[in-house]
């Protein structure tokens, strides 16, 4: 599959063939190679795959999840699959051109567009023609009024070797990894000014109806209050900065790269309000992409003393409908953390956040994005175990009150659900993931052993360890029961330790409350532990 190419056209077919060799060429119905012209692509090393004739049948758009299982199935590794599968949006045209190793510009025929305009949607991406305010960012980008742009457009979707899909007035590139290879040549300083005013004014386009409710939502949009720009142009030119901050410079010939992406999202982040945060929610998983560096930092500046990140955290009034901008935040950390780079940084912010969050009543918090990075069972980042070790140790060390609850949430338990996140979509963070620990067994005996060596620095913590004694190995769990016997001076003949036995309840880790039942079943498992551990010696 890496050498194969769709060949939809006749002028096409025969370049092909003779500039190229050894190509595995997948003929549609519109190219009919006589029989001469077979003999002379064989003779080239290139084997032909084509129809006879043409069909009724339509064959469906490829469906994401399908493709990226049959991908990994033919061979790719998970993340490489997961990555096609996203990229191609549907076209098998467009998955060939991404996994061959030709260069498109050599074989592929070029779009009848004027080069500024090919240039000016490179950086654009998509749009929807019928928002005033993306019509004239268009305007302004290419140079020309818009309505002299819309019959090219429209001509472009049309066109095999066209540059766009369109589809209910929206607009969008249809390969932009394969169109950045091929026109970020075209890229002019003056239009990288122009490129770089229209992302501020996107990224500063705040939604006027933050903080309200859904019915206040509805009513207002109801009145006509809503964004300068759309959503899809918004997207897409976030799309088009990752891209270009996360491809190699042999297929980025233009001067926006990693730094010039950081330098805009400081900028736009630096002192932002909650408002702010909460209008870009839905774009920082892809904004995380394109400026790492200055989405973290940002994130970090918010959790000062009354800084937005406390107010996006709070919990709310139920309000099922409504959003939760918190969740954005919470999406872009989730893809920095693929990143073995990034993933000690995550999550001390995560617990942080985890720190200052109220009555969040929803899955999508800190805690849970905590324990899917880092659980041992299904690790959602490309860091290995040592670097995974490291990070819990840091944190156990640096900040304990607040990261021990999040640590112990690591460990085995009967009952538990995982999210499966989504990967990166333009960097390479996420290559060299492992769905599982190669030791897993190992590496659950150091959680362990770290989690509850660490509770003599905070007798507070006793209860929530207590309650560990069916998710860790017996002799850590006795270790840890015995430290505490010495400590506090208690034989294992006395039924207490400290007044723990005197308690009509636990304090689990995960801040559920256990009945006295559980709590004498509890009591009689700390006993037989410490009598079985006496009884050896």
């Amino acid at each position: 599959m890496s050498r194969s190419i769709v060949v939809d056209d006749q002028d096409r077919w025969r370049q092909i063939t003779a500039e190229e060799k050894g190509l595995v060429l997948v003929l549609t119905h519109t190219v009919q190679p006589t029989p001469e012209q077979l003999l002379a692509a064989r003779s080239n090393g290139h084997q032909v795959i084509y129809a006879a004739q043409s069909s009724d049948v339509e064959l469906k758009r490829l469906g994401q999840f399908e493709l990226e299982k049959s991908l990994f199935e033919s061979g790719f590794d998970e993340v490489r699959a997961s990555q096609l599968a996203a990229r191609c949006r549907g076209s098998d045209a467009v998955l060939l051109d991404s996994i061959n190793s030709v260069n498109p510009a050599a074989v592929l025929p070029r779009p009848k567009l004027p080069d500024r305009v090919k240039a000016a949607l490179l950086l654009i991406g998509g749009w929807d023609s019928r928002v005033d305010g993306d019509r004239e960012a268009i305007e302004v980008m290419c140079g020309t009024p818009y309505a002299e742009l819309e019959e090219q457009f429209e001509n472009d979707s049309r066109d095999p070797n066209g540059m766009l899909f369109s589809a209910d007035r929206k607009f969008r590139l249809l390969a932009p990894h394969r169109d950045w290879r091929r026109y970020s040549h075209l890229i002019s300083d003056r239009l990288i000014v122009e490129y770089r005013d229209l992302i501020e004014l996107a990224l500063t386009d705040d939604d006027p109806t933050v903080g309200l409710s859904s019915t206040d939502t509805w009513i207002a949009q109801l009145k006509g209050e809503k964004r300068e720009f759309s959503g899809c142009l918004r997207s897409h030119l976030l799309e088009g900065m990752a891209l270009a901050s996360s491809i190699p410079p042999s297929d980025n010939r233009s001067n926006i790269d990693d730094q010039f992406c950081n330098r805009i999202v400081t900028e736009v982040l630096t002192d932002a309000s909650s408002s702010r945060w909460a209008s870009l929610s839905r774009h920082l998983s892809i904004l995380v992409e394109a400026a790492p560096l200055a989405v973290l930092d940002s994130i970090e500046s918010g959790l000062q003393h009354d800084g937005p990140m406390h107010s996006l955290f709070r919990g709310r009034d139920a309000d099922y409908f409504a959003t939760r901008p918190h969740t954005g935040v919470l999406w872009a950390l989730e893809c920095a953390a693929w990143s073995a780079r990034f993933v000690r940084r995550v999550c001390v912010l995560l617990v942080r956040l985890d720190s200052i969050c109220g009555d969040l009543k929803v899955m999508n918090t800190p805690a849970n994005s905590f324990r899917e990075t880092l659980l041992s069972e299904f690790p959602q980042t490309a860091a290995d175990s040592a670097v995974r070790r490291d990070v819990i140790k840091h944190l156990l060390e640096s900040d304990f009150p607040n990261a021990w609850n999040l640590v112990a949430s690591l460990l085995p338990t009967s009952m538990g659900m995982i999210s499966v996140r989504r990967k990166p979509l333009w960097r390479d963070s996420a290559d060299g993931w492992h769905r599982s620990s190669e030791d897993l067994h190992g590496e659950t005996q150091w959680l362990a052993t770290e989690t509850l060596g660490h509770v003599d620095n905070c007798p507070s913590k006793f209860r929530s360890a207590v309650e560990l004694y069916d998710t860790v190995h017996l002799d850590v769990y006795a270790d840890f029961l015995q430290s505490w016997q010495r400590k506090s001076q208690i034989s294992t003949g006395t039924t207490r330790i400290d007044d723990w036995f005197g308690r009509r309840s636990i304090e689990s880790p995960c801040g559920w409350t256990l009945p006295l039942q559980r709590s004498a079943q509890v009591n009689v498992r700390v006993l037989l532990v410490l009598g079985e551990r006496s009884s050896r010696k």
